[in-house]
């Protein structure tokens, strides 16, 4: 949406002796343009397999709490198989006020792998399960993680 958002959350989460984590969030985000506050949810949870390997999965849902501003007016056919001739006005016409508002809840997981005590590679898969005003999206995402230090800090 092209605005500033302050975001407020808590996570809590736990790691097991079995190499098993579990993280809860909870948020808000408060948009400061004119789009519809949201709280935020998600819950994390991984287990690790051996020395070098992570697997992690995830759900998180974005949901608007208060009113956006106004955007337009969409316009929908009632009865998408009446021929438009046969329209006779706004009969079949179906009007859907859209205002900056945004939810959708998303999915995903992965796996990190340990190259190097230092270097971590993170492969990753995200899904857009519902939404409204949002697009549906399949991603994936390669990154590398490196621990390094800083003489004089510890």
């Amino acid at each position: 949406d092209g605005q500033l958002d302050l975001g407020f959350n808590v996570l809590l989460g736990y790691a097991f002796r079995t190499r098993t984590f579990v993280r809860v969030d909870a948020g808000y985000n408060l948009r400061l343009g004119s789009a519809g506050d949201q709280v935020l949810s998600a819950v994390r949870a991984g287990q690790g397999i051996g020395e070098r390997v992570l697997l992690y999965g995830w759900v998180q849902l974005a949901y608007t709490v208060t009113e956006g501003r106004p955007l337009g007016v969409s316009v929908a056919a009632i009865d998408p198989d009446l021929p438009a001739a046969e329209y006779s006005g706004a009969r079949n016409l179906l009007l859907r006020e859209l205002r900056l508002e945004r939810d959708q809840l998303d999915v995903g997981g992965g796996v990190i792998l340990r190259i190097t005590r230092e270097v971590e590679l993170n492969l990753g898969y995200a899904r857009t399960l519902w939404g409204r005003n949002t697009a549906a999206v399949d991603s994936l995402s390669v990154s590398i993680g490196v621990r390094t230090n800083f003489r004089g800090y510890r």
